[in-house]
């Protein structure tokens, strides 16, 4: 039980959920890779979105 308890990392080393470091700023990439804004980011994300549902209605 002890033994367990000391191969804990320490707080500042913890990582969150999501398997980076908890106060990590998060980075946004486009598809080529480049470092991009959250709001372009999200744009991205809707235009790819948008691209699906007409590929459904039409195919």
């Amino acid at each position: 039980m002890d033994e367990k308890r000391e191969r804990q990392p320490d707080d500042e080393s913890r990582v969150g959920r999501f398997g980076w470091p908890e106060n990590a700023r998060l980075r946004y990439y486009d598809a080529d890779g480049n470092r991009i804004s959250k709001e372009e980011w999200r744009e991205l994300g809707r235009r790819k979105a948008e691209e699906r549902r007409r590929a459904r209605a039409t195919g």
